[in-house]
């Protein structure tokens, strides 16, 4: 089985890695704490106007006609250029309302006129997720957004934010991304959506692993970058032996989320049962490989690593939130054990 790209798929990863390029470089995140709004509702539409919203629905629902793949592939690129999470909120959103039949609703998320964050139960906190929502949750990036977008095993739902009780602005490991807390008690959804129809939790789960690669492979290029101009004892440092094997250990795990990525987009598309194995898989060396490359690259950049200047603070840190969304690592773990799985 040929898992490598097509001519087609290469030419949507060539186009988003270009336009993101030329629209949202990296550096402009540097010395700019908080900016949460680096999408704006003007940026939004017009990554709208590109299809990427729509990208993985059907023509049926009005979206481009792509599948899991061809979305995985884009997510890689918005991960290796550190786009933040509320565009997998749009984009689980508008399949979300279009699966529920609310077609107004769906067309003005993937134009882009409405703007989704992303909630997570916050630690230790017992949630429920239904035609109503209660709990407690850390909201990613509310400001400007319109709707909320929360999930979990049983479903995924999206309701109003102003419909929760914004307790208080948190700090963010990621000074990039805003984060506040919210009570939610019995709070009515515009719309339901159970795993048995979608399962959005997990596919949310593969995306965010693609975002998770893209970080990986961007630190990994950064390094070989680095390590081919930095000379130290009158020699380039890729030149010595440890810098060698910390850039092939690099290497060698992102090959192997990016083969599981393939793979696990496939199965999961397919509808097999081995589709809930593989996105657990898939995230928990995801979230291995993201963590291990970014903090890798730290060290290879030695003294400058450390400093704001440099920006691959961005990816350590870009990469601990990542690994929170639709569930963490041990999370996936457990479930892969089959054990009963506990916040």
């Amino acid at each position: 089985m040929d898992l490598l790209p097509t001519q087609e798929q290469q030419q949507i990863i060539d186009t988003a890695a270009s336009f993101l390029a030329n629209e949202f470089p990296i550096n402009q995140l540097l010395g700019a704490p908080n900016s949460d709004t680096r999408i704006s509702r003007e940026h939004l539409q017009k990554i709208a106007q590109l299809g990427w919203l729509g990208i993985g629905l059907p023509e049926e629902l009005q979206g481009v006609g792509y599948g899991l793949s061809e979305e995985a592939l884009l997510f890689v690129e918005l991960g290796r250029n550190l786009m933040p999470p509320s565009l997998l909120g749009s984009v689980l959103g508008g399949r979300l309302a279009g699966l529920c039949g609310e077609h107004e609703r769906m067309r003005s998320l993937l134009d882009g006129d409405i703007k989704v964050a992303l909630a997570i139960s916050h630690p230790g906190s017992e949630t429920k997720i239904g035609k109503s929502i209660s709990g407690e949750f850390l909201i990613y990036e509310p400001h400007e957004a319109d709707l909320l977008l929360v999930a979990d095993e049983g479903g995924a739902a999206l309701l109003p934010l102003k419909s929760m009780q914004t307790t208080e602005d948190d700090r963010c490991i990621d000074e990039t991304l805003g984060v506040s807390s919210a009570i939610a008690k019995n709070v009515p959804v515009l719309c339901y959506l159970p795993a048995e129809n979608d399962h959005l939790f997990l596919r949310g789960t593969i995306l965010v692993s693609a975002m998770l690669l893209g970080i990986a492979e961007a630190t990994l290029a950064r390094s070989v970058d680095y390590a081919k101009q930095r000379e130290q004892f009158g020699k380039v440092i890729g030149s010595f032996q440890a810098i060698k094997h910390y850039c092939a250990e690099m290497a060698v795990r992102c090959e192997s989320v990016r083969s599981m990525l393939y793979h696990t987009s496939i199965t999961f598309q397919a509808q097999s049962p081995a589709g809930v194995f593989d996105a657990c898989s898939l995230k928990a060396l995801a979230i291995e490989a993201a963590q291990y490359n970014a903090n890798t690259a730290i060290q290879i950049h030695g003294g400058m690593g450390f400093t704001r200047e440099m920006d691959i603070h961005l990816f350590v840190k870009r990469a601990q939130v990542l690994g929170t969304l639709f569930g963490g690592e041990r999370y996936h773990l457990r479930r892969l054990l089959c054990e009963p799985v506990v916040d």
